[in-house]
């Protein structure tokens, strides 16, 4: 009775951990598909004189620096943007709370927003 008990015990247990660990995926994956969507469109520089904020489009076809393709390839883990732009590898953390694309590289860290 004692084993049957522990059976059941270790079986319900065993549910339950992959219960969250499914849950856990599907919201992982709810979250970078969200994330995504938002990061899809066209990113200006804030913090700087209009004349010369930097754009930044991202879409199905590639990534646009300033009105020009740049790459046709990028990878997106639903935080972090990268891809190469002339050769040099482009980083781009992604925060969808604030609505934020920071560019990582060197040592200005540009800030762009969304463009209306």
């Amino acid at each position: 009775m004692k084993e049957y008990r522990t059976v059941i015990l270790v079986s319900l247990g065993a549910v339950c951990l992959v219960s969250m660990v499914l849950a856990s995926y599907f919201m992982i994956s709810q979250y970078r598909a969200k994330a995504r969507a938002e990061l899809m469109g066209e990113w200006v520089e804030s913090r700087v004189a209009g004349y010369s904020a930097a754009t930044v489009r991202i879409g199905k076809d590639g990534v646009y620096w300033d009105q020009h393709l740049v790459s046709t390839k990028y990878t997106f883990d639903g935080e972090l943007l990268e891809f190469t732009r002339g050769g040099r590898e482009q980083r781009f953390t992604f925060d969808m709370d604030k609505g934020t694309l920071v560019h990582l590289n060197g040592d200005y860290k540009a800030v762009f927003k969304k463009s209306e």
